[in-house]
């Protein structure tokens, strides 16, 4: 041990072993990415096995029923409740029809990311302000499709939208919607605002709606505020925090859409 070439050689031996611990940790760092990825791809391919079955099989045969029992209850002859019967069906039907495709829509892999997401708000809040006679305004920019967005986050955003919404409808007596959306420094904002008669937000609110959307924004990692006044209408919004090009436009271009306002 006195001599230099013992040193040497232990120096080499020491460094050795340290690059060697460093390269098999890397090594099975590596591993374990990979092992990850190919689980990821498994899932992935599931989703869209699942997505596709939905939408092929049960899609076209709840289709079926609902066209069936719209050409039945044409048929001459039926007693009025018979003809009220097959009307409920296919109401239904077409009900059930629209739920397959926002389950078809959460699931599928290929709309893991903002860009879908606000297309879908788009058609959504346009579909039942429409059905409602409602006015609906959109203002929503031209969000980057990069910015990834798990099904789970969007399925919580859009049922909370939804549920915001259908509030709207049934509660406030409004005349016009405006729904906006923000994305800016990796944080998403959603408001959905109406020229209703509002509410006292002291006063206690009977159901599990709003419970419900604060549910869903907790489990997203995000939040939900109300804010109302008796007379000047109400505003819901959504936060959450997103990974992502923190320098995403925000202009407020309206996305294109099948319908940008609903008269």
């Amino acid at each position: 041990w006195r001599m230099p070439w013992f040193w040497v050689s232990a120096a080499f031996l020491a460094a050795g072993i340290v690059f060697g611990g460093w390269r098999y940790r890397e090594a099975r760092k590596l591993q374990l990415e990979n092992a990850r990825l190919a689980q990821q791809q498994v899932l992935e391919a599931e989703r869209f096995r699942i997505a596709r079955d939905i939408h092929d099989d049960f899609g076209a045969r709840v289709t079926q029923i609902s066209l069936l029992s719209s050409s039945a209850q044409r048929k001459p002859g039926l007693s009025p409740e018979t003809v009220a019967d097959f009307d409920a069906v296919s109401q239904m039907s077409r009900s059930l029809v629209g739920s397959l495709y926002e389950t078809v829509w959460a699931i599928s892999p290929e709309n893991d990311h903002l860009d879908s997401l606000a297309t879908y708000i788009c058609q959504m809040a346009n579909q039942m302000c429409a059905q409602a006679g409602l006015k609906c305004r959109l203002s929503i920019p031209d969000l980057p499709h990069e910015v990834p967005v798990s099904s789970s986050i969007r399925h919580n955003l859009a049922m909370t939208l939804k549920e915001a919404i259908h509030n709207t409808i049934k509660h406030a007596e409004a005349t016009e919607v405006q729904v906006a959306v923000q994305y800016e420094k990796e944080s998403l904002a959603i408001e959905v605002e109406d020229n209703g008669k509002g509410f006292d937000p002291t006063a206690r609110r009977q159901g599990n709606g709003l419970a419900n959307m604060e549910r869903r924004m907790t489990a997203s990692g995000g939040r939900w505020t109300q804010s109302s006044r008796p007379g000047e209408g109400t505003c819901v919004r959504l936060e959450l925090k997103l990974p992502g090009n923190g320098d995403a436009p925000t202009a407020p271009n309206t996305k294109p859409s099948p319908r940008s306002e609903n008269e």
